[in-house]
């Protein structure tokens, strides 16, 4: 009996890793869209795509100069970056669905931004001139209608 648990959860393992394989590609995609520079604030640990050898090299590298928009962690508005109360990843066990949290209650300091080199066709600057377009159309609407009401 246990060995057939075993094995049901490991097959169950497998599928979630195949699942997470298969969106590689997207992750890729987004992680050349995005540069970040995270200290875990508990143990030190560093997590970056940036080739910096220490905080400073990294705040030279995120500077506002060569980005498009930087959010910098801790901030007056948002405080730490934090994982607190997310759930990362649901296992399937039998009937019941349980959730598996990956490195809970971690909270990190540090800098994420979109640099202005990032992929035009890419999901943030798609998005973000998405969003130009919509506000200047709306801009537009509303002057015009001022416009015909006086």
């Amino acid at each position: 009996m246990r060995e057939k648990v075993i094995q049901e959860k490991g097959q169950q393992a497998d599928k979630y890793y195949q699942e997470l394989e298969s969106h590689r590609a997207e992750f890729n995609k987004y992680k050349a869209e995005f540069k970040y520079y995270l200290k875990d604030t508990s143990t030190g640990e560093t997590f970056t795509n940036l080739e910096a050898a220490n905080d400073a090299e990294a705040n030279r590298l995120l500077s506002n100069k060569d980005m498009l928009y930087v959010r910098s962690y801790p901030s007056v508005r948002q405080g730490y970056l934090s994982t607190e109360g997310r759930r990362l990843v649901y296992l399937q066990y039998g009937s019941s669905v349980a959730p598996l949290e990956v490195n809970k209650n971690k909270v990190f300091e540090g800098v994420i931004a979109v640099p202005k080199t990032a992929p035009a066709a890419g999901m943030v600057l798609g998005s973000f001139h998405d969003y130009q377009r919509s506000q200047m159309l709306y801009f537009l609407f509303v002057l015009s209608s001022i416009g015909a009401l006086g």
